[in-house]
């Protein structure tokens, strides 16, 4: 089902305006709420998303009617991560991995951001709403020493609209994609992207403890596996365990 797309000239947060509307139950299709100038968006954990008027894509999508498993939302996570890297490599992007969730970096450095909200209704994932930020032409990123944007790794100036139009082509086919495929095999692919996976690297605890360890993997419901120098492994959601690279 394609994307019914609402475009507006700011707003704070696209992932707020798109779930008032999903509250008002105006529109009952699948939707993307598109902005050149979102003021106040939001990452993973309660963290901004800043970027320059016009320079990006900042948007969030509305899928519907999914009746997925809650037990199985993660697989909706993967699925938005690998189709949005499917919509960069149709657009000769190929450099890039997944960061556990849901970053997509490039060459190191992180070119975009996904944040996933569920609307959970008798144990079925009912509907959701997956905002996405993705630098585009911006090339200055002051104060983000890990960020970059296509153009600044390419040397190329995108054109905004075509690049949306690759994305809401994969994304549309997550409702089919959620039914029929098979979850090891879209999970053995966020494998192969996975960044530093089997990689020796440093992991910050909540209480600012750092450790070395090893990533595995990531388990079926979205925490990630990691070797201690103990050979102990333990198992971390995202508010447990950060990444340090």
């Amino acid at each position: 089902m394609e994307f019914q797309v609402l475009s507006i000239i700011q707003t704070e947060s696209t992932n707020n305006y798109a779930r008032q509307l999903l509250h008002e139950g105006h529109i009952t299709t699948n939707f993307c709420v598109l902005t050149p100038n979102q003021v106040a968006g939001k990452g993973q954990l309660g963290a901004s998303w800043q970027s320059d008027k016009g320079q990006n894509l900042t948007f969030s999508l509305v899928l519907q009617n999914l009746k997925l498993d809650v037990k199985n939302q993660f697989k909706l996570s993967a699925l938005v991560s690998l189709n949005l890297i499917n919509a960069l490599k149709n657009l000769g992007f190929f450099k890039v991995q997944l960061k556990w969730p849901n970053d997509i970096i490039s060459n190191r450095y992180k070119i975009a951001g996904i944040l996933i909200e569920t609307i959970i209704q008798n144990r079925l994932v009912n509907s959701a709403i997956v905002g996405i930020g993705l630098n585009v032409n911006q090339t200055e990123f002051v104060g983000l020493p890990q960020a970059s944007s296509l153009k600044k790794i390419t040397g190329i100036h995108y054109n905004l609209d075509e690049v949306l139009y690759a994305i809401l082509s994969e994304m549309q086919k997550i409702p089919i994609q959620l039914k029929t495929r098979n979850t090891t095999e879209i999970f053995e692919r966020y494998h192969e992207l996975l960044f530093r996976k089997q990689s020796a690297s440093m992991f910050q605890f909540p209480d600012g403890r750092k450790l070395p360890g090893i990533i595995q993997g990531v388990k079926t419901n979205g925490s990630l596996r990691v070797l201690f120098e103990d050979e102990q492994e333990e198992s971390f959601d995202v508010k447990e365990i950060k990444l340090l690279y």
